[in-house]
């Protein structure tokens, strides 16, 4: 869209220098100097008509006509240029918000897949300790429950409260009290 505008101003812009050429070109032939024609056009228009009908033959009307035209046409390529540089400067405005909302959104966007990962590799962690509890409880071996232990210490309060009894048993046969004589 800026392009399309940049492109409309730029052919406005040559349109009214084609303009001004023209009107150089008239007032070569009248031998006047361009400048005061354009400037002074509004100010002496009545002047200029009153004379032309009267002093001037037909090709000098016809030579002012001209020049008015291209005048105009001049200053409505200047308005619409004015219009357009305006319409782009609102544009740019736009475009500056589009892209720090852009910015915005992708930041956002990845935190959000950051998180998403962390929780897949929590997930994976938790499958992982799951299946290995269930091997362990499934398989009825002792060396596993201390594989568990030293991974996840949260295992620890399970395994001893689940297996009290058999801890309890061991602990006492294993021990030699002073009381029982041995």
């Amino acid at each position: 869209m800026q392009e399309l505008l940049e492109t409309k101003i730029q052919l406005l812009q040559e349109e009214a220098q084609l303009a001004r050429g023209e009107v150089e070109r008239m007032a070569s032939l009248t031998g006047s100097s361009p400048q005061p024609l354009l400037e002074d056009m509004e100010d002496s228009q009545e002047e200029e008509n009153l004379q032309t009908q009267s002093h001037h033959p037909a090709s000098h009307t016809y030579r002012d006509r001209v020049i008015e035209e291209l005048t105009s046409a001049l200053r409505c390529k200047e308005a619409m240029i004015t219009e357009l540089s305006g319409q782009k400067s609102v544009l740019t405005l736009r475009v500056g918000e589009l892209e720090g909302e852009v910015e915005d959104l992708s930041s956002s966007l990845l935190q959000k897949e950051s998180d998403a990962e962390f929780y897949q590799e929590e997930l994976g962690r938790e499958r992982l300790r799951i299946e290995q509890e269930m091997q362990w409880k499934n398989s009825g071996d002792m060396g596993a429950p201390f594989i568990l232990l030293q991974e996840n210490g949260s295992l620890i309060q399970r395994f001893i409260i689940q297996n009290k009894g058999v801890f309890g048993i061991r602990l006492k046969s294993s021990h030699k009290t002073p009381s029982s004589g041995e």
